[in-house]
Order: C-alpha cells, then sequence, then structure tokens
C-alpha cells in the first residue's frame, strides 16, 4: 500500500454479513434504487482494489475480510455514490438491496457557492463531487440559474463542509452566500365576515363582466370562495377555475407517498401515450405498478370519502399533481366532460369534426399552466402546498364577434400610452382579411424606455410594439421659458407648474455629464417655519 501512502483516496466504510470479501474480487454493486424486480437497473459490476482495517485515523492493509466485521474498501469510484450493497454472483439469486429508505435526515439549510477567483470554477466543481460522494448527509446540486447549492443538515454541519471544501477537496478559496430557507405558500380558510366585507358582490361581478363583454357571471361562480373567472388574451377562451385548500390528512398523503404518485403518473402517462408504457417493460414489473397505481387511487378514496362530500369521488376526476408532476397539489377535473391531454381521434371521426377546435385541445396548455402556477406561487415564487384547482368551466367564445369588439378598446389603451409618453399618432390601418390594426406612430427615444412593457401590460398581451429610429426632430419649446405677459400669469400663475419637457431633458443630460444644474432645494414654499431648542 506505499503507493496509496500521502494520497488523497476514497474508502469506502463498509459491513460485511455474510461470507468473505477478498482483494481482486468481482462483485455486484446494488444501487439505494435497485428492485429485485428489475434486475438490470442501477446494478453494476465492480472488482475490489483495496480493503482496509480501520484503526482511528490510520488504515491498515488487508488481503480478506470474514463476515461481521466493520471495515474499508477501495475501488469504488463511480460505482457508489452514497450508499450500496455488494453481491457476489457466487451467491447465486438476483441480489437484496440492504440499503433502508429514510436512513437520512432532511437537509434545511442550504448555501450558494462560487470561487473567489472565478476561474477556479473547475477545481470547485470537482471539489462538491468529492464531498458529495465522501458526506452521505449532505446534497449537492446546480439550480437553474446556475448556482451551486450544497445543502446540509444544520449549521455546524455546514461548517465541518466549508471546511473540508477548502482544505481537502477544492483547496480554493470559496464565498459563501446568506443561509437559504425553503419556503412554501398555500391558502387557508378565512372568517366568513371577513370573506362577506371583501368580497365582490353578485351585481358588481355582473357589472364588470357587462363592461368587459363577456358572459354574465352565474350566483354560484360569483358566490363561491376563491373563484376565478378569466378570459385568454387573444379573447377566444373563457375559463373559470375555484381553488380550494387541500384537507390536512390528504396534504399529508400526498406529502409522504410522492414516490407512488410517480408511479400513478408513469402507468397513467405510458397507458395514455402507447399502451405499453413510456419505456418496454416486462409482464411482472407492468403488473407490480399497476397493484402500487390500485393502491394509492383506493387509499385516496378513503380520505377524499372522510374529506366532506365536495371530496367524494373527486379521486376518478384527478388530472394532474403538482409541482413537478409528484408534488402536493391537485388539478381536478370539474367540468362533467372527459378532459384527457391525448385525445383519441378515430377514424370514424370526419376531417372537418378533427378540424374543429374543442377543449380537449386545450387540456396540455391547462397542465402546463398547473405546473407553472405551483411551482411559482405569488407570494414570493417558492412552490406551493396543500392547493386544490377544479377546473369549473371552459368556454370557447366566438371570435368573431370577441374581434370586432375588442380591437376598438385595444386600439384606445395604446393610443392613450403613446399620448402619455408624448408620442404623436401617424396613421393606422386595418389589415384586410385580418381583425388587426397597424398603427404607426412617433415616439421620442428618451420616453422609450419601458414602453414595450407598459403597452403590453396596458393592452393584456394584445399589441405587441417593434421600435425603429426614424431622426432627430427640434423640440418646440424653449428650455428657459418662464411666464412673462400677463396672459401667460393668468394661465399658469408665477409658479408655472406646468412641466417644461426641454428643461428636463436638458437637465438629465447635464446630471449624467456633471455639468451644473440649477435646481432649487425648495420649490414653491408656502410656509416656513425656524426651528428652535426650547
Amino acid at each position: 500500500m506505499e503507493e496509496l501512502r500521502g494520497k488523497e483516496a476514497l474508502v469506502g466504510f463498509a459491513r460485511i454479513y455474510s461470507g468473505t470479501i477478498r482483494v481482486g474480487q468481482k462483485l455486484r454493486v446494488l444501487g439505494p434504487k435497485y428492485d429485485p424486480a428489475q434486475p438490470t437497473l442501477y446494478c453494476s459490476e465492480v472488482t475490489v482494489d483495496s480493503l482496509f482495517m480501520i484503526m482511528g485515523r490510520d488504515l491498515i492493509g488487508l488481503e480478506e475480510v470474514p463476515a461481521g466485521n466493520v471495515f474499508g474498501i477501495g475501488g469504488l469510484d463511480g460505482h457508489v455514490l452514497k450508499y450500496g450493497t455488494l453481491w457476489s454472483a457466487e451467491w447465486g439469486g438476483t441480489g437484496q438491496n440492504l440499503v433502508g429508505k429514510g436512513m437520512e435526515s432532511a437537509p434545511i439549510v442550504r448555501v450558494a457557492l462560487e470561487p473567489v477567483n472565478p476561474s477556479q470554477m473547475a477545481e470547485l466543481v470537482k471539489g462538491l463531487q468529492l464531498l458529495n460522494q465522501a458526506d452521505p448527509a449532505v446534497q449537492v446540486l446546480t439550480q437553474e440559474t446556475g448556482e451551486h447549492v450544497i445543502l446540509s443538515s444544520g449549521e455546524v454541519h455546514l461548517q465541518r463542509c466549508m471546511a473540508d471544501l477548502r482544505e481537502r477537496f477544492a483547496k480554493i478559496e470559496i464565498s459563501m452566500s446568506e443561509p437559504i430557507v425553503p419556503f412554501r405558500e398555500t391558502a387557508v380558510d378565512a372568517p366568513a365576515q371577513l370573506v362577506t366585507s371583501s368580497a365582490m358582490s353578485a351585481n358588481e361581478a355582473h357589472q364588470v363582466a357587462r363592461e368587459q363583454g363577456e358572459k354574465p357571471i352565474t350566483k354560484s361562480e360569483s358566490g363561491a370562495r376563491g373563484t376565478i373567472i378569466a378570459t385568454t388574451p387573444n379573447r377566444h377562451v373563457r375559463f373559470v377555475v375555484r381553488t380550494v385548500p387541500i384537507p390536512e390528512d390528504v396534504k399529508k398523503y400526498l406529502i409522504e407517498h410522492a414516490e407512488q404518485i410517480q408511479v400513478h403518473v408513469e402507468v397513467s402517462l405510458g397507458s395514455a401515450a402507447s399502451g405499453k408504457g413510456l419505456i418496454e417493460q416486462s409482464a411482472e414489473e407492468e403488473k407490480e405498478q399497476v397493484k402500487l397505481q390500485t393502491k394509492l387511487m383506493s387509499e385516496l378514496k378513503s380520505l377524499f370519502a372522510k374529506a366532506g362530500e365536495d371530496w367524494k369521488g373527486k379521486e376518478k376526476d384527478i388530472l394532474a399533481f403538482g409541482p413537478r408532476r409528484i408534488g402536493p397539489n391537485l388539478l381536478i377535473n370539474n367540468l362533467g366532460v372527459d378532459f384527457s391531454r391525448n385525445r383519441n381521434n378515430s377514424n370514424k371521426e370526419d376531417e372537418e369534426e378533427r378540424s374543429v377546435i374543442s377543449i380537449q385541445d386545450m387540456a396540455e396548455s391547462v397542465h402546463t399552466g398547473f405546473q407553472i402556477a405551483t411551482n411559482s406561487g405569488p407570494l414570493c415564487g417558492e412552490p406551493m402546498l396543500g392547493m386544490a384547482f377544479f377546473l369549473q368551466e371552459i368556454e370557447m367564445l366566438d371570435n368573431t364577434q370577441e374581434d370586432s369588439g375588442g380591437s376598438a378598446e385595444v386600439l384606445g389603451k395604446v393610443y392613450a400610452v403613446i399620448a402619455k409618453r408624448k408620442g404623436k399618432i401617424l396613421h393606422e390601418e386595418m389589415k384586410e382579411g385580418t381583425p388587426f390594426f397597424s398603427i404607426q406612430a412617433l415616439l421620442p427615444v428618451v420616453e422609450s424606455f419601458g414602453f414595450a412593457d407598459d403597452i403590453r401590460k396596458r393592452t393584456s398581451g394584445a399589441a405587441s410594439p417593434q421600435l425603429i429610429f426614424s431622426h432627430f426632430e427640434v423640440l418646440d419649446m424653449d428650455p428657459f421659458w418662464v411666464p412673462n405677459t400677463l396672459e401667460e400669469l393668468e394661465d399658469l400663475g408665477e409658479k408655472a407648474d406646468r412641466e417644461n419637457v426641454a428643461k428636463k431633458y436638458m437637465d438629465v443630460v447635464r446630471k449624467r455629464k456633471g455639468l451644473f444644474v440649477e435646481q432649487k432645494i425648495v420649490e414653491h414654499a408656502e410656509k416656513q417655519r425656524t426651528l428652535r431648542k426650547n
């Protein structure tokens, strides 16, 4: 073992339950997710290259270790991340996974890391990989933003991980962010009197619907708490969604059975896509998955029945779990019709019928919106927890009527945004055969910042601007103008409250260049008082 002296190497901490392990022996490595029903998955072959007796900080090389001993083993790099089971093919059988579930505590503290010297990012990544293998309680991940994050069990554990990274694994200076604590967003049932005093009355809801040219809201819709009534930006589809908190027992069950939910989702998507599953499976594997799916739905049925009449039988109408398709939030079909994402167009259907857009064609968009909404809540963009979304109504609107009524409304909003930014409309025209208008206007460049976001927000995405530089133009205002004549003094007064746009632009440029700007600290002071010490 002289060649290993003084070098850093990963040594597995193991216990042998049966037989004798020897250097050079070939063994099968069974991963934590190994299932005897699928013997080819999460399984690899490894050759034992070294064995050690662990004596405090020292390692003593061995040639073999009999059953009942705790020892160190080398040669598992790339085969075992944190846990695994070693199994000899000589013993026969498919092997038994000895790694129990729930062995590690859930990490509660996470921090983002980056090297002080950006050129040493490769060393940080390599160090994180070594830390992830060496510490069974730490989790290392890369967020969607590209940040490298570690999750630890507490403050002391975090300090130990950072010391190992800086001194052993990465050997570089690392900067650490403030601890990132994960939150979840949800809703609760408010007292009835608060809802009565703050909710929109039925008459107000009807009035809003008439002003927007939409279908009047029914009494059941306007009176239901948590009901959202909206129309898509193109005003082609109107939908009603009701959100309610999930009963506590159901929420707890969904949190604790995420793996079973994932199996249910895979079976459902697989059977809907091809009838054979997403991947090729044996008959026993498919039978086992169907059994787990049946058990899940049976237990949900029992919990829903205990939750009350509003929930009874709704387990059959669950369209999706979220976020990430396995979370503790539900999308439930309350339309009374099939809302499958996989619309089955049989050969008996006519081409004309297939060309007609129906609510089933919008299923994928609804599912995507549900996943996005539950993954990023409205309060601070954190995942949602324990919320159910009931699809109450989806209606295809008359496109012709909506377009003819909505074009004038959008035009008015566009004109208002342009006028607010001191723009001038040159001309407008309607494109033949379409309900769309093309508007050409002049807008000062200095007023164009934020114009695109402003006009999209005011028109709900119906207007799409395109800005192109045209020319320089003289601003027909005197930056040094003050009211002098009797008529101007009568109209504007001595204060001249009207904004001098030319002077405003001039002062902005002078400030940017560091030039002197004549500006009063107190403008138009009516009263002054002297502060004195008593």
